[in-house]
Formats: C-alpha cells, structure tokens, sequence
C-alpha cells in the first residue's frame, strides 16, 4: 500500500469511527427505527453525501456501532453448537444492555 492509499484509509477510518460515536447514542436514546441519516450527519457536522462515502445505509452504520461497542455481539458471530434458543437469550440479554441508561457508551456522550 502506498503512502497516499494508507493516508486515504486512515481518514476514512477517522471518520468512520467519528460517526459511529454520533450515532450510537442516537439509536440507544431513539431506537434504530426512529433515526434518519440526516440526523445523525447533522450531529456529526457532516452532509448526506459524506454519509454515503463511508456507510452504504443505516443498517449498516447501526450493526457497525453494535459491533464496535458490543464485544459480546462478536463473541456471539462466532459461536457454533448453540441452540437458536441460546443464542436468542444471550442475544436479548446483549441487546436489554446495550439500550439501558448503564450502557458503558452512554456514560461516554
């Protein structure tokens, strides 16, 4: 990789980064269903466009802030032999977590 596609990459993953930290706290207070781009570029001081520079829809931006603030969502990628019962009850129980006030992420904003 090239000193200029390694500049590249960094910025892009700044930015990421950056709206990822807008949005997560969005989806906790709102839900994912009652949140827009728009809202959450304008918290970011970032236009549509830019949005779709980095992230191809919401959904994508919403499981990249679970995965980036939930490690237990990737623990749980991986798991093989569960039940899909399991699964679902450590899956509830991660996601009751994530969207209470005592989410570490919260304390954060």
């Amino acid at each position: 990789m090239d000193k200029e596609t390694s500049r590249k990459a960094a910025h892009n993953a700044r930015v990421q980064s950056m709206l990822l930290r807008q949005a997560a706290p969005l989806f906790r207070e709102k839900g994912p269903d009652h949140v827009g781009i728009d809202e959450v570029m304008s918290r970011a001081g970032m236009t549509r466009g830019a949005f779709y520079a980095h992230f191809s829809s919401k959904d994508d931006v919403f499981i990249a802030s679970l995965r980036q603030e939930t490690p237990l969502l990737k623990s749980l990628e991986g798991r093989a032999g569960q039940s899909p019962d399991e699964l679902r009850y450590e899956m509830r129980a991660m996601f009751d977590d994530y969207l209470s006030d005592k989410s570490p992420s919260s304390a954060q904003t």
